[in-house]
């Protein structure tokens, strides 16, 4: 006959939890269980549900205290087997189990484990309310799992929760000193991709001077991206300035097509402290890179980023893919992810092209006609990787909506981001997002960036939201500028003006790239497009050539004589002005010199004026 206990089981219940709240877990044990053969057990099944879940916490606490694995391990199948056996189905118990599991094997260094059970609380706390503290916690467990694992394997890891180094010690509510900087050495670039804006406006020669370096002191430790809408290796010093922010012992993110990279570049910049390289290739199958960026060949290219990828030396260097889809390359997606799966990549992000241009070459391409085939290949894209536990992630508009997939494994995905359980993958840190997206007070949106952030262009100007300029740092230390009065000024008018930022492309297509709407047709086109009255700018200018500017505009190019000043869109509203003002039109480029030709020999030959004044009516020749 078992004897039973004298006192009543709430009290041995409550004295046992009480010690195990005080850290006496051998008391604790002995307490539940003697409360575990107490007759009202039987009669009381939410009394037996919590003296089980105690003592699979005072296992779980013995076998940690002894750092005994096989007792741990013990600890750990008891614990989750109470857990299933006491509330089939639960969340929350569930939720604890998977974090039990996780803290242990990430203490007992079993990180492959750690990541797993840590993935699979994640999922547990998606849908509850109220747990804020313990989905940090989790999620604050598997980033340091995640970092055991990266440093197991000789691998870098980026991930805010696990590198507290990354992120910047002011808060991103108050103005200090720019924590992101772009730094555009070259307004060119070797290429002429057929969606890119570089093949649609007048490039330049000039480059940013290797002196701007010794105007950048006081930003050290900053981060710093090379390159962003033109090739940085463009720049016949790019080495030198890598050398130059690494000196300064800047953080580097570095975008670039990859086909300058000749071996006496790479060993130049191999030892820099890169953090993000982001390599801009679309398309997989050689006949359509080498259609879409034109002058690149495809095997030279793929050479020499994986000699680059293998060469650098940083243990923090996140290698990633942009890749630009089109219509014409959304096939070749499934091979794409395969490729660059296979090359070691860490990621690969799909951007939506944005149509710079109004001509039927990029109309064709758009996707905004092929949405559902878009969205079709990309799940099919996310549901490969999870299952095949890839190491590389993916991160796409299109996947940051509710569907089954997503549904069914909600712990893999974050934001527009997909990740398998695969412990070597690793989602990306994106510093550019991190400082510039966020509410900041006084803004009209959630934008940080005339606060966080700066662009250098290729001739020295200092940039604000990609549209004001505020000094130039031939001149002047960075530091001066940044804190100027005319920064400031900006930077007040802002926020006095919403319609700024709610026009700004910088804001819609970079910063809220993620958040994209691909529902809304103004998501697919450059305002340059929709609203092409009134973006006719020097930036639109092509070429100078005999006198003229030619512009595209429409479906037409225009030649506007250099003596009219700016190009000025008023001189395209009516074509009954276009005598007046001297314009030439055509509907190609080779049409168009062919009449600037002929307006050239007529102006330039003597014999014409006489002929002109005798016979021809004002406006003949045009």
């Amino acid at each position: 006959m078992t004897d039973a206990p004298k006192d009543d089981l709430s009290t041995i219940c409550s004295g046992g939890w009480a010690a195990l709240q005080d850290g006496d877990h051998e008391g604790a044990r002995r307490a539940l269980s003697q409360a575990l053969k107490h007759p009202e057990i039987d009669t009381d099944p939410y009394a037996r549900q919590e003296i089980l879940r105690g003592l699979a916490w005072c296992a779980y606490h013995i076998a940690c205290r002894d750092e005994n694995l096989t007792e741990l391990e013990d600890a750990i199948e008891t614990a989750a087997r109470i857990f299933d056996l006491v509330v089939p189905d639960t969340r929350g118990v569930h939720r604890e189990a998977n974090r039990l599991l996780g803290w242990c094997f990430q203490k007992q260094g079993d990180a492959d484990r750690a990541v797993d059970h840590f993935n699979r609380a994640v999922a547990l706390v998606v849908s509850e309310e109220g747990l804020d503290d313990v989905t940090e916690e989790i999620e604050r467990g598997r980033a340091l799992a995640q970092a055991m694992l990266a440093a197991d394997n000789r691998l870098p890891f980026v991930d805010s929760l696990a590198n507290p180094k990354l992120l910047s010690h002011v808060p991103l509510t108050q103005f200090d000193l720019p924590e992101y900087i772009e730094i555009e050495p070259t307004l060119n670039c070797n290429l002429r991709c057929v969606q890119c804006h570089v093949s649609y406006q007048r490039l330049s020669e000039e480059r940013l001077d290797l002196k701007f370096l010794d105007h950048m002191r006081g930003v050290e430790g900053k981060w710093v991206v090379l390159g962003s809408n033109y090739e940085p290796m463009a720049h016949p010093q790019f080495a030198e300035i890598v050398e130059g922010l690494a000196a300064l012992d800047m953080k580097i993110d570095l975008t670039t097509n990859g086909t300058l990279l000749t071996p006496r570049v790479i060993e130049r910049i191999r030892h820099a402290d890169f953090h993000n390289v982001v390599i801009s290739f679309d398309g997989i199958r050689r006949e359509t890179y080498e259609r879409i960026r034109r002058h690149a060949e495809h095997a030279a290219a793929l050479e020499r980023i994986g000699q680059f990828k293998e060469a650098v030396t940083s243990p923090n260097a996140y290698f990633a893919v942009n890749n630009t889809l089109m219509r014409s390359s959304l096939d070749e997606l499934p091979e794409t992810v395969a490729y660059w799966e296979r090359a070691g990549f860490d990621h690969l992000g799909l951007i939506v092209m944005v149509l710079r241009d109004d001509n039927p070459t990029l109309r064709a391409e758009s996707l905004e006609p092929v949405m559902d085939m878009v969205t079709e290949k990309v799940e099919a894209a996310a549901r490969w990787i999870i299952e095949n536990d890839c190491r590389i992630t993916l991160s796409a508009a299109a996947l940051n909506h509710t569907f089954p997939l997503r549904e069914r494994f909600p712990e893999l995905f974050s934001g527009g981001c997909v990740r398998s359980r695969n412990p070597r993958a690793r989602l990306p840190f994106d510093a550019r997002n991190y400082f510039q997206d966020g509410a900041y007070p006084g803004m009209p949106v959630d934008c940080r960036s005339p606060f966080k952030f700066a662009r250098i262009l290729h001739n020295g100007d200092v940039q604000l939201c990609y549209q004001f300029i505020v000094g130039n740092v031939h001149e002047e230390p960075f530091l001066d500028i940044w804190f100027g009065k005319r920064a400031q000024g900006i930077r007040e008018n802002i926020r006095r003006r919403p319609e700024v930022c709610h026009a700004c492309e910088y804001y819609n297509f970079c910063i809220k790239a993620g958040e994209v709407n691909l529902n809304l047709q103004e998501n697919f086109y450059s305002d340059l497009v929709l609203n092409q009255h009134k973006y006719l700018t020097a930036d639109s200018v092509l070429e100078e050539y005999k006198g003229f500017n030619i512009v595209p505009w429409l479906d037409q190019y225009y030649g506007i004589p250099l003596i009219l000043g700016p190009v000025n869109t008023y001189h395209f509203l009516c074509r009954e002005g276009f005598v007046k003002y001297g314009l030439v039109w055509a509907e190609n480029m080779t049409a168009l010199k062919k009449k600037i030709d002929t307006r050239w020999f007529y102006v330039h030959n003597p014999l014409f004026w006489v002929y002109r004044k005798l016979f021809l009516k004002p406006g003949t020749i045009h």
